[in-house]
């Protein structure tokens, strides 16, 4: 079942979520196929190993030729592209690191979270896959939660700054849209489902079972949010067997229909005029 919590905060009345609710879900966004946030990560890297031993190659090669053509001249000439080429691979190594620096306390400050909030599920053995800032939209008071949506191996997760942690497991979802929030003049803003495919998505839609819609938004960028749908819908469909919208439906084979019942032709006489029978019905008292 949903789990939808809500915690009593001292001195501050009890604060609840409560999602919107949907009549009829929405056929869910087509397969993403593009690698994982992680994926793309492990790519870029040795893309960039594999570019930068290339661009090590090319120098040395280019040095080679200069000392071979001999004189004091080419061979300073040498000598100050190989030190150039060192101070680039030293700064782009430098700038390398510190990004990773970063994405590891990045990562490290995810997990504290999501083993704090939700310590069932990391005892379960469910890996964070993705953690991102985000508000979530309620119907209640506040309208909304400032927090961070978290994408496991078996759940979508909420963990807000206030105490307002919540989860669904991603078996309950049943359609995944991007959709973009307009401000209005009271409440929370309004929701509507992305209206063209050119349009820029602002907002994460997850449908449940429980007819329910948990609105996410107000994300830092919009890398962060198609980050969040990426790895979302793989783990998703990892966890469900979903029919590829990519495909044609399988044929539907029609009931048999059966021909209609002919009525009996009439009685015809010798004399061949059709002979009418009078029936007459009788009750007794």
């Amino acid at each position: 079942q949903e789990k939808v919590i809500g915690y009593t905060m001292t001195d501050k009345p009890a604060i609840t979520y409560i999602p919107q609710t949907y009549q009829m879900a929405p056929p869910t966004i087509t397969p993403i196929t593009e690698p994982t946030p992680a994926e793309k990560r492990a790519i870029e890297e040795q893309t960039r190993v594999e570019a930068g031993k290339a661009h090590d190659e090319k120098v040395k090669v280019k040095a080679a030729e200069q000392k071979s053509k001999g004189g004091f001249l080419n061979k300073l000439t040498a000598v100050a592209s190989d030190v150039a080429n060192t101070v680039q691979r030293t700064a782009g190594d430098t700038f390398v690191q510190g990004k990773k620096g970063f994405q590891k306390l990045q990562d490290e400050h995810a997990q504290k979270r999501y083993q704090a909030a939700f310590p069932n599920l990391h005892s379960a053995g469910e890996v964070l896959l993705g953690d991102y800032s985000c508000k979530v939209l309620s119907n209640s008071e506040p309208p909304h939660f400032q927090g961070f949506i978290q994408i496991t191996t078996g759940h979508v997760a909420f963990v807000g700054d206030n105490k307002l942690n919540f989860s669904f497991p991603l078996a309950d979802i049943v359609s995944v849209q991007t959709g973009v929030h307009l401000a209005t003049t009271s409440g929370g803003p309004y929701m509507l489902q992305l209206p063209a495919p050119h349009v820029v998505p602002t907002v994460l839609q997850i449908y449940t079972r429980q007819n329910h819609i948990h609105n996410f938004y107000s994300f830092a960028t919009t890398k962060e949010l198609l980050d969040a749908l990426n790895w979302t819908d793989h783990a998703w469909r990892g966890t469900v067997s979903l029919p590829n919208a990519s495909e044609p439906p399988p044929p539907v084979q029609a009931a048999p229909v059966e021909a209609p019942v002919q009525p009996p032709p009439p009685i015809v006489p010798a004399s061949g005029e059709p002979e009418i029978i009078e029936v007459t019905a009788q009750c007794s008292t």
